[in-house]
């Protein structure tokens, strides 16, 4: 049954109740992957997934990280990893207004990209984010953007006006070498 598409939601509901633990269900693997892949389920269980604690799972990753000895660097790069399939929540064709509302919250450019993109967003609220994702992303986001045909043009002016941090770190580069060495350049 695992395997079916389309199955009703009748029949989603039965198994969300027979796997849900008394963990979140957003931690719970098998049942998140399964109510994901399938159209017909049920905008509360998409509310379920989206419902993460999100400084629980910080706390949680710093405890593991200073356990290990690592960076706090790498604990957010973990809460990035963790909270990633909120993006197939946001792109749900069952998700609600308040789902992507609250999604568009969470730390994560892939999951602001996926709330920004959903054509059920509110136009206030994809601009916000958009305007958001522009000037802070990774460029990978902010070439989606520009992929997306539905991105308004001013939006694509923005993106073709601000340079890349490598782009304006080469420059950087070239000036200071330029007054430093100009004997070279010669």
């Amino acid at each position: 049954m695992k395997k079916r598409k389309n199955l009703p939601a009748s029949i989603l509901e039965r198994v969300f109740n027979e796997l849900l633990t008394n963990q979140p269900t957003w931690k719970n693997k098998e049942l998140r992957y399964f109510l994901l892949k399938q159209p017909n389920t049920p905008t509360r269980f998409l509310a379920e997934l989206a419902n993460i604690d999100l400084e629980a799972l910080r706390a949680k990753k710093l405890e593991q990280e200073r356990k290990a000895g690592s960076t706090p660097a790498i604990s957010e790069k973990w809460v990035q990893d963790e909270i990633r399939f909120l993006t197939d929540v946001a792109e749900h064709p069952q998700v609600s207004v308040e789902i992507l509302e609250r999604l568009a919250l969470y730390p994560n450019s892939n999951v602001k990209l996926a709330v920004a993109q959903n054509s059920q967003t509110p136009e206030q609220l994809k601009l916000r984010i958009l305007a958001e994702l522009i000037l802070y992303a990774e460029d990978d986001i902010k070439v989606e953007i520009a992929k997306n045909p539905e991105t308004p043009v001013y939006v694509l002016e923005v993106i073709g006006q601000n340079e890349s941090y490598r782009t304006k770190l080469l420059r950087e580069i070239r000036r200071v070498l330029a007054s430093e060495y100009p004997k070279f350049w010669k």
